[in-house]
């Protein structure tokens, strides 16, 4: 009763396939199929049905047949084998050219590694086809097989062969042929198409005309790079570099925003190779128009033309100074509101003494806007001008200020009073009459920045207004509930107050908030501030006056929307997301994949067999709860919870042998270093044999190493030999010093080593590792250096806790083979990531769902107590440091790094807070991956305990 008589649709459509008994029948329902596939309904049962209409001469059935096969191969990778015959028929086809592009095109966008072998004989007949059709296809097919197999491309020569497509007679191919070289370039890490010269340039160049838009976008995006001086004398440099800027020049005026943009792009780049400063100009000159036109398109254009105008206006500042110009960035009604912000920036970059009051007057009108941010930016951009203006400018901006107080917007007075807090640091004793009217407000004020600049002002003019002491009474009675910023700006207005009017009503106010600060208040920052002056002014209130009253050194007026060195990165991506977003590239982009692309799939696989891991750790967890051990309290012992709190083990361990294992090496107490003895193994703990100019002269000083050896882990005992390992880097590359101790009878004159297949690719550098003094004595220890090399692909890892397991095999001359495995440090793998620190705080913000944190004592082996010391362990690790700030008694260091995932570098961010008072230490990592965070905060610990 239960079961229902309706059959599904699909199974409807897959009947009505099979009972189709004509072309015509078949192309209607297929299209059905198509239909309820782009609306999201999963229609793959129906593939085997889909694929047997392949074999079809009606060409708009074949397109649909195609196009079905694109979306489901992916998920029937071995049914779609079956058709690669057809494809390659197709793509021979003597009669049809649409037909020999459907069948490259398609095979090219068929993410099946199974399949890429068959497609290397056709696609390459296809870059020689006479019918330019099928040469567009092949040049974007090569740049998808790329993605999913680079070698194959470099062996069979399709990167060549695309470099040749550049000098195609067809347009629409060299367009084509720079889009894939593009896209393979960003790909490959690379900057620019590789290869490039004059012949190609010029190809290029002359091409530009006859192709359409978007080919000419392309083009245009393949010349940014191109150098046209490079080998020639400056002066005929010049000239060939003007010769192609008069060939560019009118893509400026494109109704395309992608063709004009790219065209900028191009101008900007080449404009540096211009000697003469009036010819660069002129060049630069050339700009404005498109950039004014560029701000009647639509809102995303005109947002992009926005935050690509500062960088242009760094390399011409009256690039858009003349009046009509200007007003072009004047805010309209229908902006919307991240326009309008933008508009506000680029108006103070542009005001010059000739446009200063179109812009005022402008800037007021926005100033009554109903939206609070963009009024409120309005009043700090008025500020600004002040700031940037010559002097006789000023006193225009101070005018529209003092006119907006008289309207009486809460939210637009406070603003005021922040800006005028600045003013008056550069302008001290002028423009008195505006503190009048902005204490009267002083009761409507509620936010602490305003309140601050108001309670500052107050106490910088004290003996100039008639009601200071009452207005600080005011502040005393609501001192205990005031944020800490406006108590620190209170506590020091009230000592300007007593040092300027010394009355008993200033000696009572000062008492009062003094004692407030010191008794009541929870802030250690306002209690220490309150007691230096308490203490200053009962010392001497003469030598007070001296220190509080001293004359202040003038405040920076850094009105530069972009930092100079950012602006040398970005504008060769001008118009990109780079450019937009001002970050550099890099940033923005992982090795080997386009931007936005492929990390988060990895991610996610990764994510799921950590997810795995855990639940079968909890399960585990339930039956049997592990024994616990109790830990010595040595110095070495200090930073184990910040090993052992991770989801992967660090002291790595031998796996347990069947039979009974060997005595491990011995460990003896380290002599007295003799003079000029350097000998790594007397560091490490680890007693020498001795050579016959009596000792190990391993070849190895702390001088080669980028950064610290890590302590000795014991890795096998096995046939006569004990071997343990300590890790680092030289010049960049992973280095395992392995430290051999030989128990046998015999010396050991050799060591062939091999790598098994790991996560990062690594493998000896060497396969004969080079033992010092040419063998190891019996009963002696020698230190083996390996330096690792990237030598294969990486390899996925079976569990996200193995990812940075090694499995390696030595071999002696005598046939001793020991197999065995350890985790490497992952700082031996980690690259240099430099974040500004604009961007800093958003991204940590932004990575909160994957962090990690340990708090221990400070390390007993790292002296002095500070940070500084600690940023001096992770030097040459690839942790870059960002910055250093301090809070109190806690000093912190923040520090960035690429972690290679895959194909992929995904970025990571460490902070390190150490409290100098209470010797302990905090480690924060965050990622955007979870699957790193383990991994990297285990290497923090190494190095500390290095």
């Amino acid at each position: 009763m239960f079961q229902s008589s309706k059959r599904g649709e699909v199974v409807e459509l897959g009947e009505e396939l099979q009972s189709a008994s004509n072309v015509s029948q078949r192309r209607s329902v297929v299209k059905r199929i198509i239909a309820a596939m782009t609306v999201g309904k999963d229609v793959s049962p129906l593939f085997t049905e889909v694929l047997k209409c392949i074999q079809t001469k009606d060409l708009e059935l074949k397109k649909l047949v195609y196009l079905y096969i694109i979306s489901y191969a992916r998920t029937h990778p071995e049914a779609s084998i079956l058709a690669v015959n057809t494809f390659v028929k197709d793509a021979t086809d003597p009669d049809n050219p649409l037909v020999r592009a459907l069948a490259i095109r398609t095979m090219g966008c068929l993410r099946v590694e199974a399949i890429t072998e068959y497609i290397c004989e056709p696609l390459s007949a296809s870059f020689k086809d006479e019918d330019a059709y099928v040469r567009k296809a092949a040049a974007l097919a090569v740049a998808k097989l790329y993605d999913l197999d680079p070698e194959l491309c470099h062996d069979q020569g399709f990167v060549r062969s695309l470099r040749e497509m550049l000098l195609d007679q067809n347009p629409a191919v060299v367009g084509n042929a720079c889009a894939a070289l593009g896209d393979i370039a960003k790909m490959s890490s690379k900057k620019g198409i590789p290869g490039m010269n004059d012949e190609i340039a010029n190809h290029l160049l002359a091409a530009l005309p006859d192709a359409n838009e978007w080919a000419q976008a392309y083009i245009l995006g393949a010349l940014a790079n191109y150098n046209p001086t490079e080998g020639k004398e400056p002066t005929v440099g010049t000239e060939d570099t003007m010769l192609a800027l008069e060939r560019v020049f009118p893509r400026l005026q494109h109704a395309n925003p992608a063709v004009s943009t790219a065209a900028i792009r191009v101008i900007v780049n080449f404009v540096r190779f211009i000697q003469d400063a009036e010819k660069r100009e002129s060049v630069l000159q050339r700009l404005a128009p498109p950039l004014v036109t560029l701000m009647s398109g639509p809102c995303e254009i005109q947002y992009i033309t926005l935050r690509n105008i500062p960088l242009l206006l760094r390399l011409s500042p009256n690039l858009l100074s003349s009046p009509t110009r200007v007003r072009a960035f004047f805010c309209k009604y229908t902006d919307p509101l991240y326009v309008k912000l933008e508009k506000l920036d680029v108006l103070v970059q542009l005001a010059t003494p000739e446009t200063i009051g179109n812009i005022l007057a402008e800037l007021k009108e926005c100033a009554h806007e109903v939206d609070v941010e963009f009024a409120r930016k309005s009043v700090r951009s008025i500020g600004k001008l002040a700031l940037r203006m010559p002097t006789k400018l000023v006193p225009a901006c101070v005018k529209e200020l003092l006119s907006l107080i008289e309207t009486g917007v809460n939210y637009v007075v406070q603003e005021i009073v922040v800006v005028m807090r600045d003013i008056f640091r550069v302008y001290p004793g002028k423009y008195e009459s505006v503190i009048g009217k902005l204490c009267s407000h002083i009761e409507s004020f509620d936010e602490p920045n305003a309140r601050a600049s108001l309670a500052w002002i107050v106490g910088e003019y004290a003996d100039r207004i008639d009601n200071s002491t009452e207005i600080m009474e005011w502040y005393s009675d609501t001192f205990v509930d005031e944020s800490p910023i406006v108590q620190l700006a209170v506590l020091t207005a009230v000592v300007k107050l007593f040092i300027n009017v010394r009355d008993e009503d200033s000696m009572a106010v000062t008492h009062t908030v003094l004692k407030k600060a010191t008794e009541e208040v929870d802030d250690p920052d306002v209690r220490d501030r309150a007691y230096l002056y308490w203490r200053l002014l009962a010392a001497s209130p003469d030598e007070a006056k001296d220190i509080v009253l001293a004359t202040k050194p003038p405040i920076s007026v850094d009105d530069t929307l972009v930092d100079m060195d950012l602006v040398k990165r970005l504008l060769p991506y001008v118009g990109s997301l780079a450019s937009v977003l001002r970050r550099p590239p890099e940033a923005l982009t992982g090795v080997g994949k386009k931007i936005g692309e492929g990390l988060e799939d990895e991610e996610e696989d990764y994510l799921d067999e950590e997810e795995k891991v855990e639940e079968e750790g909890e399960e585990e967890g339930e039956m049997e709860e592990p024994a616990k051990e109790s830990a010595d309290e040595g110095d070495g012992d200090m930073l184990d919870d910040l090993l052992e709190d991770l989801g992967v083990s660090y002291d790595t361990k031998p796996k347990q042998p069947t039979h009974k294992p060997e005595q491990p090496p011995t460990i003896t107490p380290k002599a007295e270093p003799k003079a000029g003895d350097d000998d790594l193994l007397s560091s490490l703990g680890f007693q020498a044999s001795p050579s016959p100019s009596g000792h190990v002269d391993v070849g190895l000083t702390s001088l080669e190493y980028d950064c610290r050896l890590t302590k000795p882990v014991p890795l096998t005992q096995s046939q006569g030999l004990s071997i343990a390992a300590s890790f680092t880097k030289m010049s960049g590359k992973p280095v395992v010093v392995f430290i051999v101790k030989n128990d046998k009878q015999s010396s050991v004159s050799g060591l062939a080593i091999q790598f098994n297949k790991n996560a990062f690719g690594l493998g000896a550098e060497k396969p004969i590792l080079s033992i010092p003094g040419g063998s190891i004595a019996p009963g002696t220890t020698s230190q083996v250096r390996c330096v690792l090399v990237r030598n294969s692909n990486p390899s996925k890892p079976a569990t996200p806790q193995a990812l940075m397991q090694m499995q390696v095999a030595l071999k002696t001359p005598s046939s001793d083979q020991l197999i065995f495995s350890f985790n490497l440090p992952a700082h031996l793998v980690l690259s240099v990531y430099g974040v500004p620190v604009s961007d800093f705080e958003e991204m940590w913000k932004a990575m909160a769902s994957a962090e990690r944190t340990v708090a221990t004592p400070f390390p007993p082996n790292i002296s002095p107590v500070s940070v500084l010391s600690i940023s001096a362990r992770f030097t040459g690790s690839g942790l870059s440091k960002i910055t250093d700030r301090k809070v109190a008694d806690v000093s912190s260091a923040l520090f960035s790094t690429h972690f290679p995932l895959g194909a992929t570098k995904v970025p990571c961010l460490v902070r390190v807070d150490v409290n100098e008072t209470q010797k302990k230490i905090k480690v924060v990592v965050r990622s955007r991956s979870a699957v790193v965070v383990p991994h990297l905060m285990g290497t923090i610990g190494l190095l500390l305990k290095a």
